[in-house]
């Protein structure tokens, strides 16, 4: 089965935060993990980050976050920061 790729919604920020929180464990940091999902939510209204999500059959199992930097040279740039699957 193919999953569905798409841009990450507010909706799908406490499943985001699952994930983040599922890739500390998985990296022996779950301690590290500071952020909140009301930080999460605040961050993506700002524009700080663009995610996307996939999902199979209604349930989201992967994550890819991106933010933008800009660089001297090339202007504009995204930084991917996580690819995250289940």
């Amino acid at each position: 089965m193919t999953p569905n790729i798409r841009h990450t919604t507010e909706a799908d920020l406490p499943s985001v935060f699952e994930l983040i929180k599922e890739l500390a464990h998985y990296e022996k940091a779950p301690e590290e993990v500071t952020l909140t999902v009301e930080q999460l939510v605040k961050d993506f209204h700002a524009g700080l980050f663009i995610a996307f999500v996939a999902e199979m059959e209604n349930e989201i199992k992967g994550l890819a976050l991106i933010y933008p930097i800009y660089s001297t040279w090339k202007g504009l740039c995204y930084y991917l920061e996580d690819i995250i699957d289940r």
